[in-house]
């Protein structure tokens, strides 16, 4: 059972007003919201460094082939993107 709203504390309130104001838009207001998100958010700032940081380090099963493969799908993930 849900925790009664009188129970919640602030922070939850907030979680709990978003998550309403969220359900309660249309198909056309998500897809506009989600579409600003992406927009907002700058991917290449974090695949780069990640990649990166796979070919410095030495782990196991994950060798050149498998690198360059990550980097070929991230490049035309951010294409698409």
């Amino acid at each position: 059972m849900a925790k009664r709203s009188c129970r919640r504390t602030a922070e939850e309130n907030v979680i709990h007003y978003k998550a309403v104001k969220l359900r309660k838009m249309t198909d056309e207001q998500l897809v506009s919201y989600m579409d600003s998100i992406k927009k907002s958010v700058n991917i290449s700032e974090y695949i780069g460094p990640f990649i990166n940081s796979l070919e410095s380090e030495n782990i196991s099963g994950v060798g050149q082939a498998t690198i360059s493969k990550i980097r070929a799908y991230a490049n035309k993930y951010m294409e698409d993107f």
